[in-house]
């Protein structure tokens, strides 16, 4: 008898599914398992014939019968596995892994569309991610198309950018091995210290007890303000609840001569502000008691005397200049009446009783 065994070779992967003539992977992925079933056996000890590997792809067989195909190489290759009558094509591609580029410090996603905000003295890092996996190999590159606005070091396991003068820059930040690369063009915008663009007065005149407003204009980003205050040789201090670009505040007498000026800060730093010298001006003097309106002279003679007095106070030395006028038009002065308290005589005293009144007052 001549007997013809009759066989049922099938090549099926883990979940029992025919392999087919298009194989994809990818680069230093899940390697492609499948097992060689006769039938309903599954075939544990044979010898499979491989064509096609080493370059692209390799090719294992355990002794369990499990059939692997590892990538080597990103590239097209065909492979072909034989048994007995069994014979499977594959037409093979092994393509790169799809990095992506990362901020370090949160993790979020860097592409060529993205624009990184970044005070001047900071810095960022990126790396590049294989889905969730840190790439810490060190094969990066990174540059900066022009030079001034940042400092980039890609010789570490990844792209830091630092800022160094405040402008808008491109950054080329790559990481390429030998499974995959990435390369990003990004935007960096650097933000540097605060510029004063307009100072307070160096000199400031105010009137005694009245109000001095300050104020500094500011360019640049997330500003702060803070006024301080310094005696004439003292040592600048903080002065608490001063801080918007302008500060008012009363004038007495014993501000004159203070010097102020404000710090204006944000991330990348502070920029201070010229002095403001305080000059207060004496204020004018108070009256506070007027001369009487009235004084008579009854049966009087040039020898007669009459005493007038006005009061007044002020917080520096005050002169006094007694004038008279007997129409209330033309007024003279009393060159010797320089006091508060005057008492007059003589010609003043016949003036008033030829006139029937003379008029007096004082300047003070």
């Amino acid at each position: 008898f001549v007997v013809n065994v009759l066989h049922n070779y099938r090549l099926l992967d883990a979940s029992n599914v025919a392999a087919t003539g298009e194989l994809a992977l990818i680069m230093n992925g899940a390697a492609a398992e499948y097992y060689l079933y006769d039938g309903a056996t599954k075939m544990t000890s044979y010898d499979l014939d491989i064509e096609g590997e080493g370059e692209i792809v390799t090719v294992s067989k355990s002794s369990a019968g499990k059939i692997s195909i590892a990538t080597s190489k990103i590239g097209e290759t065909v492979l072909k596995l034989s048994y007995d009558t069994f014979s499977h094509s594959f037409a093979v591609t092994v393509s790169a892994r799809q990095y992506t580029m990362k901020n370090i410090a949160d993790a979020s996603v860097v592409t060529s569309e993205s624009t990184i905000s970044l005070w001047k003295g900071k810095s960022v890092s990126l790396r590049a991610y294989d889905g969730s996996i840190e790439i810490k190999t060190k094969k990066y590159t990174g540059s900066a198309e022009d030079e001034g606005a940042v400092v980039v070091d890609a010789s570490g396991d990844c792209v830091k950018i630092t800022g160094q003068a405040g402008g808008s820059v491109y950054v080329n930040a790559a990481y390429a091995d030998e499974a995959g690369s990435i390369k990003v063009k990004v935007k960096v915008n650097v933000f540097g210290e605060p510029v004063i663009t307009a100072h307070p007065d160096e000199e400031v005149k105010v009137s005694e007890n009245g109000t001095a407003t300050l104020a500094v204009i500011a360019s640049g980003e997330e500003l702060s303000y803070q006024w301080q205050k310094a005696t004439s040789s003292g040592t600048f201090s903080n002065i608490l609840g001063a801080t918007e670009n302008s500060y008012s505040f009363a004038v007495p007498m014993s501000v004159n001569g203070n010097r102020y000026r404000c710090v204006v800060s944000n991330p990348a730093g502070s920029t201070t502000s010229k002095e403001a010298v305080i000059k207060v001006v004496a204020g004018l003097p108070k009256i506070t008691k007027q001369p009487d309106s009235e004084l008579k002279v009854v049966g009087g003679s040039a020898s007669s005397t009459v005493e007038v007095s006005v009061q007044a106070t002020s917080s520096v030395t005050m002169n006094y200049q007694w004038v008279w006028s007997l129409d209330n038009t033309t007024w003279y002065v009393y060159s010797d009446k320089t006091a508060a308290t005057i008492t007059t005589t003589g010609n003043w005293i016949t003036d008033a009783l030829n006139n029937g009144y003379v008029l007096l007052r004082c300047k003070i």
